[in-house]
């Protein structure tokens, strides 16, 4: 099972996901940008994941804030999952 729906474009911070699917592409980013506003610019990202290892510096207020004010959904995501299926399960849910 894959991903078939229309091609997304989605941040990460933290751990680089490595998943292959011609429909989805992860663009790994780092606090700085989200302090400049990448979110919400012409990079046109369709969500963001925050992974463990960038959970405790994410959970300050300043990003926090960020998040919230952000033009698109936030989702802080545990990689005990193996394959991006289970990650797409998670989010229909």
């Amino acid at each position: 099972m894959t991903y078939e729906g229309q091609p997304l474009k989605i941040a990460v911070l933290g751990e680089t996901i490595e998943e292959h699917n011609m429909n989805i592409q992860f663009v790994d980013i780092i606090f700085e940008a989200l302090e400049e506003g990448a979110l919400n610019s012409v990079l046109n990202f369709n969500a963001l994941f925050i992974t463990p290892s960038a959970f405790e510096q994410a959970s300050q207020d300043e990003y926090i804030e960020i998040c919230r004010n952000s033009t698109i959904p936030s989702y802080f995501m545990k990689l005990l999952l193996k394959s991006l299926v289970q990650v797409q399960c998670y989010l229909v849910l």
